[in-house]
């Protein structure tokens, strides 16, 4: 019971590390591009999402936001980007 005693301190870190790291999300990168399709075509709308000047409405086709011109698109929920 001693010995166990002695490594509470260092348990305590390992568990309070383990979840710093487990809860912690990773930050996006500001300066990534983000496109959307605007009246058919792709548009760079990186300074209106970085302003937060933007919306996403439900749409049953397209995305809101891809990671480049004809890219990946951000997130799988479909949705239609709306400027403010």
């Amino acid at each position: 019971m001693k010995k166990l005693e002695g490594k509470l301190p260092l348990i305590a870190f390992v568990v309070a590390a383990f979840a710093a790291v487990a809860f912690t999300g990773p930050k996006e990168d500001e300066q990534q591009e983000r496109w959307a399709i605007i009246d058919g075509e792709f548009e760079n709308v990186t300074q209106a999402v970085a302003n937060g000047q933007y919306d996403c409405d439900s749409a049953p086709d397209g995305y809101c936001l891809y990671d480049a011109e004809n890219g990946n698109p951000v997130s799988p929920i479909r949705t239609m980007y709306v400027p403010l």
